[in-house]
């Protein structure tokens, strides 16, 4: 009689269950099983969305911070703009954990002038404080058009503290032009004088 061979069950491992699966375990009532599924499609490229779309609705920290670990690095628009549109809520945690991530996604350079350009002030500031984070040429331009432009003060002394830090002093003339559009406001004074200071020291 001839041997029949025993065919071996297929075990699939967590990381290849179909993406629906993950879906239904980021929407479980249990966080260890969220957060499971989060550290799971943490390398499936086409996850990026849906972890973007569900960090504004967890409400577990240590889940959501599974979730935005997943995205760092992330090179895609759509994902970026999900998550940026998270920046105009209430919850301050959520706003600079969101704020960091996009720091460390390169898709981030695609929508930073929408973001620069955002009518809401605390958007920019965030904006302004995730650009050094991208580390691309362009950073100290973008923070320069800010301290010409931009007409929050708030927005303008946050440029003022980065630019301190990545500028040079072909900007000494900008800083010292800032106070003038802020009158009055002690914190732009000073900030402007402390970066125009510190080029004129490095250009010695």
């Amino acid at each position: 009689m001839a041997l029949v061979r025993r065919q071996q069950r297929q075990v699939l491992s967590p990381s290849s269950q179909p993406l629906d699966d993950q879906r239904a375990e980021l929407r479980s009532p249990d966080p260890d099983r969220r957060r499971a599924a989060a550290v799971l499609l943490m390398d499936a490229q086409d996850a990026k969305q849906l972890l973007a779309a569900h960090v504004g609705i967890e409400e577990d920290v240590v889940v959501r911070q599974a979730m935005l670990t997943a995205l760092v690095g992330c090179d895609d628009v759509a994902v970026a703009r999900t998550l940026a549109q998270l920046l105009r809520g209430e919850d301050a945690a959520l706003r600079s954990a969101v704020a960091d991530t996009l720091g460390q996604m390169p898709a981030t350079a695609a929508i930073i002038e929408e973001l620069l350009g955002d009518q809401d002030p605390d958007v920019r500031v965030l904006s302004v404080m995730l650009l050094r984070s991208l580390q691309l040429p362009a950073v100290p331009q973008w923070l320069l058009e800010v301290v010409e432009r931009d007409t929050h003060p708030n927005v303008v002394g946050a440029a003022l503290g980065e630019l301190t830090e990545v500028g040079d002093a072909t900007m000494i003339c900008a800083f010292e032009r800032a106070p003038a559009r802020f009158p009055g406001d002690a914190f732009i004074a000073f900030s402007a004088a402390t970066a125009a200071s510190r080029f004129r020291e490095k250009a010695r």
